[in-house]
């Protein structure tokens, strides 16, 4: 039976009724995307809550939401088509094991300072096993 997750939306701001329904619904999702305390206490562009990733999850909600958003669209990573942009690839059959994503090293360069080195040496990681030249630490 279908069940309204807000009693009146004309009583809450959009911000209000996306944090509501991330805490309705938190403990139905896979671990790897259960929200962080962060997620559900501070406003953020709903991207943010797609990502297998806790940890870049909490970097992306201590940026604006226009540079979250940017990064996301920019990076591919909630793309819904198989004709994405290449600058993201996931290795493997588990799309929620962040483990196998490898970022592209243009979207290294550009955002290694929000994504920090352990995404530069998880893409490294995926380079040698192509046998191609390590990306420097950024």
């Amino acid at each position: 039976m279908f069940r309204p997750l807000f009693s009146d939306p004309s009583n809450t701001t959009s911000s209000e009724r996306h944090l509501s329904a991330l805490r309705t619904l938190g403990d139905s999702l896979p671990a790897v995307l259960k929200p962080t305390k962060t997620q559900l206490e501070k406003a953020h562009f709903v991207g943010i809550d797609l990502l297998p990733s806790a940890s870049l999850r909490e970097r992306l909600l201590n940026v604006t939401s226009d540079v979250a958003r940017s990064f996301i669209n920019e990076s591919g990573v909630n793309a819904a088509d198989s004709d994405d942009l290449g600058h993201m690839i996931v290795w493997g059959d588990d799309p929620l094991n962040e483990m196998s994503w490898e970022f592209s090293q243009t979207i290294l360069e550009r955002w290694g300072w929000l994504l920090g080195r352990e995404w530069v040496t998880r893409a490294n990681f995926w380079r040698r096993q192509r046998g191609e030249t390590a990306l420097p630490d950024w």
